[in-house]
């Protein structure tokens, strides 16, 4: 039987919060953001995940983007964060440390300290 892959499969339920997290310090166009979260760990994330991902985002109001046409070459969509954005990443944090808190109980067999 093969292990199941945690770390890929927890790197993948966070990829929202992780790249409102990236947006929060650098506007970039969604192959930086890929690199990015590759550096931080995430492993090989590939584009038909993240950028439904982001199209999802930018619908609900939490990132916008520009048209970056500098350099030649097409046209790039730079991606900033949005101050919905911005709130919507500081609840993402909120929740996240609950849920680390909660792991730790578990793990501790504290379960019941809710």
């Amino acid at each position: 039987m093969e292990r199941r892959q945690w770390r890929n499969e927890l790197a993948r339920g966070t990829l929202s919060f992780a790249a409102l997290s990236v947006l929060s310090h650098e506007e970039v166009h969604g192959y930086e953001l890929l690199i990015r979260l590759r550096e931080c760990g995430f492993g090989h994330i590939k584009g038909g995940v993240m950028y439904p991902i982001l199209a999802r985002l930018e619908s609900e109001g939490l990132v916008s983007h520009a048209w970056d046409t500098t350099n030649p070459g097409p046209a790039r969509k730079i991606l900033r964060l949005t101050p919905e954005g911005q709130a919507e990443l500081a609840e993402a944090r909120r929740a996240w440390q609950e849920i680390i808190t909660n792991m730790d109980r578990l793990s501790e067999g504290r379960g019941d300290e809710v």
